[in-house]
């Protein structure tokens, strides 16, 4: 069996979180065909005649097809090219054995809602003046079709923000227990760590979070491994957070006001540092009931104060979410579930 998913991205989380995946579809026995993007499905289609195979894609990449083929500012030429691209698309995921779509909101709060990365491409100027409402509902017709998506589908939630897509299926992120590893070592070991970058989603919000956050850690007396933009390798990231006393986590303003969604650092601080240190986030409150969380800058303190003061406290933490985080959240379990569907 094969699988069209993305691949060869750009460093960021699509990178690490597809990364994960297409591991863990290769631990399952799948042979994974990473792709940039539909003309890389044409180009495959060839060697997905006469076997089965699955396909994990996003809304963004078939939206964006589309966009170019319904943009009467686009030349004649342009647009057919591009629904001829879309066209093909669609028969690849007619004749797939099942597609996995991730999808954005439809609707989204302001001022997020505003920019085209908090929702569906297909959303945008009323639906493409109606021609995008077609697609989502030409999407939502085909059985074979999966939607999916990393924010919990309560029925106020599905309402209010994914009215018009069919069933979305709920999986969160994960850990990639098959890229990272154990990997003990007298380098690296920061008392607090933080491996990431800015995130700026459009309105350049968490850079002001994160620098409030790391004022108090750098006027206190602890060593801190502080990686923002570092472009540290797999190995460095691995090593860092696996040694690292705690993993601190920080959202962007949207998680911490909505609390829909939680970042892949989350697992991944849990599967290899095992103490994660994070703002309180109500998704992350629903996945680990027992983890505690911060809400201001000196509650982030006294919970790395309390982990780094007892030691018996700190071990006995890091076996149980490492241990948890490898039983329960790996991206293994997360392809198991969408087989299942």
């Amino acid at each position: 069996m094969k699988v069209l998913l993305p691949g060869n991205l750009p460093a960021g989380a699509g990178q690490t979180i597809y990364r994960g995946y297409s591991a863990a579809w290769g631990n399952l026995g799948y042979e994974s065909i990473p792709t940039q993007g539909l003309g890389d499905w044409i180009s495959a289609s060839e060697s997905l005649s006469g076997c089965s195979y699955s396909i994990m894609v996003d809304d963004y990449t078939l939206s964006s097809c589309y966009q170019m083929a319904v943009n009467k500012n686009n030349t004649t030429q342009t647009q057919r090219h591009f629904m001829s691209v879309y066209s093909s698309a669609m028969e690849i995921i007619k004749k797939s054995e099942k597609c996995y779509v991730f999808v954005q909101p439809t609707k989204f709060p302001s001022p997020w809602g505003s920019h085209p990365n908090f929702i569906c491409g297909y959303s945008p100027s009323d639906f493409l003046g109606g021609t995008g409402l077609k697609a989502i509902n030409y999407l939502n017709e085909l059985d074979n079709v999966h939607l999916w998506t990393w924010v919990e589908q309560s029925p106020e939630i599905k309402d209010l923000y994914y009215k018009e897509w069919k069933k979305i299926n709920y999986i969160p992120l994960a850990f990639d227990s098959i890229s990272y590893k154990k990997d003990p070592s007298d380098r690296n070991n920061h008392d607090v760590c933080y491996v990431g970058g800015w995130a700026n989603n459009g309105f350049n919000e968490k850079a002001q979070i994160m620098r409030s956050h790391f004022k108090p850690l750098m006027k206190s007396k602890l060593d801190c491994g502080i990686f923002i933009n570092k472009n540290l390798t797999h190995e460095q990231e691995n090593r860092v957070l696996y040694n690292s006393n705690i993993a601190l986590n920080i959202h962007d303003n949207y998680q911490r006001i909505l609390g829909l969604d939680t970042n892949e650092r989350t697992f991944k601080a849990l599967g290899l540092t095992g103490i994660l240190v994070s703002d309180m986030i109500t998704a992350i409150k629903n996945i680990f009931p027992d983890l505690p969380m911060y809400g201001s800058e000196d509650e982030m303190m006294m919970i790395i104060d309390k982990y780094l003061s007892n030691d018996a406290l700190a071990h006995e933490t890091k076996e149980y979410y490492r241990n948890e985080v490898v039983k329960n959240h790996t991206y293994i379990h997360r392809v198991q579930k969408m087989t299942e569907l």
